[in-house]
């Protein structure tokens, strides 16, 4: 059988209208046709059985056979992360994101090799959510994870003063522990390239946050960034 998976943020029953975007992906990429079944996913934890009815004017309206509302798995998870190229941003979220990423928040650092500019915030937002979406039609995860604006380092330590979540943040230091703390949310704090500055490291302690080691070697941070994801999700 035919199966196909689609993203929809205001599905509702008993009939799904497709956007253009996911329509034309369903159509003429995937060529779906009538009485295929499809999968929907509204990125909040609903997923939705249907089957392709009709294609008026190439647009795909779906029947929906039945509904189902997942629950979250494993601890909530926040990543911040120091600006890295944007491509390797996006592969960061993208992999995040099937690992089951709840939210993602850009950062500029000292040495972040990217800094976020305000005429582009718009278009760099739309880039990443795309990105985010198709990793959830790629892996069935039903929860599209929360992307922020980039904001300094500084504003995001204020920000995470009454913060409930275990605020932990990767480092080579020799305070730094080996086991991952447990909890039911997580806000890991990961580097740029070259890792956070010697002034920039004691603000973070001083807000909090835990130093853990992620690996015996220095991670790239695309690799860092995943480790901590899995760390938390295992």
């Amino acid at each position: 059988m035919h199966r196909h998976c689609c993203f929809a943020k205001e599905a509702s029953g008993p009939k799904i209208i497709l956007d253009a975007q996911e329509s034309n992906h369903l159509l003429r990429v995937h060529r779906a046709q009538i009485g295929h079944a499809v999968t929907v996913l509204d990125g909040k934890g609903t997923v939705w059985h249907t089957r392709l009815s009709s294609t008026d004017r190439h647009v795909a309206v779906l029947e929906v056979l039945h509904a189902e509302t997942q629950a979250p798995m494993g601890p909530k998870i926040t990543l911040a992360i120091g600006l890295p190229k944007h491509k390797i941003l996006g592969e960061i979220l993208r992999h995040a994101t099937e690992l089951g990423l709840n939210t993602l928040i850009p950062l500029a650092t000292e040495h972040s090799e990217v800094h976020p500019h305000a005429e582009r915030l718009e278009h760099q937002h739309e880039r990443l959510e795309h990105i985010a979406i198709e990793a959830c039609k790629q892996s069935g995860n039903p929860f599209l994870p929360k992307i922020l604006n980039p904001c300094s380092l500084d504003a995001f330590l204020v920000s995470t003063a009454h913060n409930p979540s275990l605020k932990l943040y990767a480092s080579l230091g020799p305070e730094a522990t080996p086991n991952t703390p447990k909890g039911p949310e997580l806000l890991w704090l990961i580097g740029p390239e070259g890792g956070f500055s010697t002034t920039e490291d004691l603000r973070i302690r001083q807000a909090g946050f835990t130093p853990v080691r992620l690996a015996p070697y220095v991670l790239r941070v695309e690799t860092a960034a995943l480790c901590a994801v899995c760390r938390g999700k295992g």
